[in-house]
């Protein structure tokens, strides 16, 4: 089978496909190698700083200092945060609760954000700390279903997703669906 010669117009095509893939391929090993892929962004809710709130940051993780920072940190006096927590990396879906007294944060604690916030960042919100009002925002989560789930919990800490299905009314298809939503931690 022989070839026909390609015309020089035919060259500066195929020269310039060739071009055009050797950058797509130097960029994709950059993206590769970078820590996080571009535009990824991490939402953390701050409680108990001079401004507290939701704050948005670039990256899969940020550190706490700088999370604490940004939001204002002690109302009055240093902002820093004592030893092992100025260190302490939040991912998506964290909350970092401080409490400051005489300017200084003196108790720093991690907690997941509330269930409302986490559902709106695609996390699934636990089982056992969420409110009924929280636990309304599940598809197909009844009013009676939700005041059950909070009955129990209150006798006995959920164990499993699985157990919903002691609720009257809840299926093993709507326990399955609910497993995008909630988790027990």
């Amino acid at each position: 089978m022989r070839f026909a010669p390609l015309h020089p117009s035919q060259w500066a095509g195929v020269l310039l496909c060739a071009v055009a893939l050797a950058a797509l391929a130097g960029a994709r090993s950059r993206w590769e190698a970078a820590a996080d892929p571009p535009g990824l962004l991490t939402v953390v809710e701050i409680r108990g700083a001079r401004k507290p709130g939701a704050y948005v940051f670039q990256g899969s993780e940020v550190a706490a200092a700088g999370a604490f920072e940004a939001a204002g940190g002690c109302a009055r006096g240093p902002s820093v945060l004592p030893g092992p927590f100025a260190s302490l990396r939040l991912r998506a879906g964290d909350a970092l609760e401080v409490v400051c007294r005489e300017g200084e944060a003196v108790d720093v604690r991690l907690a997941p954000m509330r269930g409302g916030a986490r559902l709106a960042l695609g996390k699934p919100m636990d089982l056992n700390e969420a409110g009924r009002e929280e636990l309304l925002l599940v598809p197909r989560m009844r009013p009676s279903f939700a005041l059950a789930i909070v009955e129990r919990r209150e006798a006995r800490p959920w164990r499993s997703l699985h157990d919903l299905q002691a609720i009257d009314g809840v299926g093993p298809r709507t326990a399955e669906l609910w497993k995008k939503y909630l988790e027990v931690r």
